[in-house]
């Protein structure tokens, strides 16, 4: 196990944190309220075992002790870490299998994390080979309770413990600093050059990522998320969830690392200001249609999912999130028609120019 990987986990076990800042680690308890820029050396030394007692001890026994640097260990025999930044929030996925780390990191491709800039604030150990879709995606209810089989979560404020809740652990919606902050929505992202930022919502195969892609493409906008939006409670904020993109070819939908078709991927949280629902026909003319309020508020209510926030402060968020957008429906049948529309909305009337 590389040291990067043996000290963030470390660190986790103690409840500290650490970051690197114009080139010098910096480390802070949050316990004992203590802040130091330390030594490469010592920072380095506090993956082979650093001493117990508060930071402060820690790193003035490491500092004056002689340098006898051992191999450093996880103490779970995991042989890959995925580094990642998810809802803004360091999470590293320890994994014995490799096999399971590749997927991971496939599937989150926008959202690795090179080097040691800072250190997790959660870490889920996988024991699986391969990476199941629940590690992605919400298990039935009936499982609430149940632990994923071989998937374990720890956090800086709580221990490794068996992850049992039904939301997925990638993120790991139903834990701390997850919890309580976010409403999911069925929904694409896409922030467009003016500024402006459009929450696309529709029902499964209604088009979203592809409108979000197309968008990039074609009037350079940048994807937010393209099947999930992430909105911070009681804003209209949405936070960037850039993931695997379903994607159709010979006829079936396959995913794909959203890195390998999009090139503008948005990294910064921006404010929704319009909402648009999609509604695929089987046949008919494509056509724009502005929607009342009380309608935008039924067609959102029914895309909701559950992020990990009490049903009362998400009915809020979406409630503010329709009082403050402009919102309206397209129907279509044929998907040039779509993009053509939304380019438009986009102020590219002229989108295959």
């Amino acid at each position: 196990m590389e040291e990067a990987g043996a000290l963030d986990k470390v660190v986790a076990d103690r409840g500290w944190r650490y970051a690197w800042i114009g080139g010098d680690p910096y480390v802070f308890d949050e316990q004992t309220e203590y802040f130091a820029r330390v030594s490469p050396a010592v920072l380095g030394r506090l993956s082979t075992g650093a001493p117990a007692g508060s930071l402060g001890e820690v790193i003035r026994s490491l500092a004056e002790a002689p340098d006898e640097t051992g191999d450093a260990s996880t103490g779970h025999g995991d042989i890959a870490v995925v580094r990642l930044r998810l809802l803004g929030v360091r999470t590293d996925v320890r994994c014995t299998y490799q096999e399971c780390a590749d997927e991971i990191a496939s599937f989150y491709s926008a959202s690795t994390v090179s080097g040691r800039a800072s250190s997790p604030e959660v870490i889920v150990r996988c024991e699986t080979r391969e990476a199941g879709r629940y590690l992605f995606r919400s298990r039935p209810d009936d499982q609430e309770g149940t632990p994923l089989d071989g998937v374990y979560v720890q956090t800086l404020r709580s221990p490794e413990q068996p992850w049992t809740s039904v939301l997925p652990p990638i993120p790991a919606l139903a834990a701390w600093p997850f919890k309580d902050r976010f409403v999911a929505l069925h929904a694409a992202v896409v922030r467009l050059p003016d500024g402006q930022c459009l929450l696309i919502a529709g029902d499964r195969g209604s088009g979203k990522t592809t409108s979000a892609l197309a968008l990039a493409e074609r009037v350079s906008a940048e994807v937010l998320c393209d099947e999930t939006a992430f909105i911070h409670c009681r804003t209209n904020v949405v936070e960037p969830f850039p993931h695997a993109a379903g994607i159709w070819r010979d006829g079936r939908k396959i995913r794909v690392p959203i890195t390998d078709v999009c090139s503008r991927i948005g990294t910064g949280a921006a404010a929704v200001s319009q909402i648009v629902f999609l509604r695929r026909a089987e046949d008919g003319p494509t056509r724009l249609s502005e929607v009342a309020k009380s309608q935008a508020l039924r067609l959102l209510l029914g895309q909701h999912r559950d992020g990990g926030t009490p049903i009362g402060d998400a009915m809020q968020t979406v409630l503010d999130l329709v009082a403050r957008c402009a919102a309206s429906v397209i129907d279509y049948s044929v998907t040039d028609e779509l993009i053509g529309v939304l380019c438009g909305l986009a102020g590219d009337p002229s989108p295959n120019t």
